[in-house]
């Protein structure tokens, strides 16, 4: 329970509700995923209140600065690539944000995992979203994944963190973006967030990038990437070389998400890396949306 949450500022009593009720809930199975209301994205989505994220949905209004910079900046129609989809808080967002004329294309390889983010794109009857139980990486075929179950569901990878209990091998189908994305498709964003394996990602997209230039939401994290034999350096290097300007995104009070120009090539911090090609657009775009 956090004390520090806004939530406890602006509706004491109902937060408080809220988290006695997911408390009890949280000890009867049928009671343990109730639908709650997803603000970020005026849908629906289960709460798992086994999870920590699920508590967080239950208790209070979820945000994400990440989010919120997906939603200023998808329109009606655009087309939205989600690696790495988990239970669908990116995917919801932006199949609101899209609508019926867009498309939303989700890759989430991890089994149940994936079932929770067919159900949450069910439940709120988001026809326009592709979920695809499938990883992403430099080239087609099958790889061992280790998979967790619902609280560490997240880190799912193919080179998992030491300490995690009851991770499982599991074999999953593995795509390009390249051999996913249909020549006639063109992005408008893609985010990736893999656990380790972005850079494996976007060396499979490199026909994606030079034909439709998306604006890119990459996590990028040291020690995940060096479990995978890779460094920020190069997925920095890789979309400089093609054009991109970097960012990173940040949360100020009244304005909420903004972006700074990144320069620093050494990372050694988890951050998320925003990049695009059009930076004056998208600055134009990200601040008239406040």
């Amino acid at each position: 329970m956090n004390l520090n949450r806004p939530d406890w500022k602006r509706r004491p009593i109902t937060t408080a509700a809220a988290c006695a009720a997911s408390l009890i809930r949280k000890q009867f199975l049928k009671w343990s995923k109730p639908v709650v209301r997803y603000h970020m994205a005026d849908a629906n989505i289960i709460a798992d209140l086994n999870t920590n994220l699920g508590m967080e949905l239950y208790r209070y209004r979820y945000y994400d600065r990440d989010i919120e910079l997906v939603t200023r900046l998808l329109r009606p129609g655009d087309t939205f690539v989600d690696g790495g989809a988990n239970i669908g808080l990116f995917t919801l967002a932006a199949a609101k944000k899209v609508g019926e004329s867009g498309r939303v294309i989700s890759f989430e390889p991890a089994p149940a995992t994936f079932d929770a983010l067919s159900k949450n794109v069910g439940i709120n009857n988001f026809k326009w979203v592709d979920t695809r139980q499938q990883a992403l990486a430099d080239h087609a075929g099958e790889l061992e994944m280790t998979v967790f179950p619902a609280q560490h569901a997240g880190l799912s990878s193919f080179a998992s963190p030491a300490g995690i209990p009851a991770g499982r091998k599991h074999i999953v189908q593995v795509v390009t973006l390249d051999s996913a994305i249909g020549q006639n498709e063109q992005p408008s964003l893609v985010k990736l967030d893999l656990e380790g394996a972005e850079l494996l990602a976007l060396r499979g997209s490199m026909q994606l990038i030079a034909r439709s230039k998306p604006h890119f939401l990459i996590e990028v994290d040291p020690e995940n990437l060096k479990r995978m034999n890779a460094r920020p350096a190069e997925i920095l290097q890789l979309l400089v070389g093609c054009g991109y300007t970097l960012f990173s995104a940040n949360w100020e009070p009244n304005r909420g998400v903004v972006l700074h120009r990144f320069n620093d090539q050494d990372v050694t911090e988890y951050f998320n890396l925003f990049a695009t090609v059009d930076p004056n657009e998208v600055l134009l775009r990200v601040s008239k949306a406040i």
